[in-house]
């Protein structure tokens, strides 16, 4: 089986990280999360721009 590895050709746009964070989700569910680590996953979204942080329900209300 071969693997072939895209690459963009010349004068295809470049997006900078910025453009690739707002892409991006952040994300924690895992069933034994603390409220520490989930304050720090959304803190990180805010910080990187993400374009959403996923966590686990029950930690919904506290953290809006």
């Amino acid at each position: 089986m071969t693997r072939r590895i895209w690459t963009a050709g010349k004068g295809a746009n470049k997006m900078d990280q910025k453009e690739i964070l707002g892409r991006v989700d952040h994300t924690l569910l895992a069933p034994t999360a603390t409220w520490e680590q989930v304050k720090a996953v959304c803190d990180e979204g805010k910080q990187f721009g993400t374009a959403s942080v996923c966590i686990p329900p029950r930690y919904v209300k506290r953290a809006c």
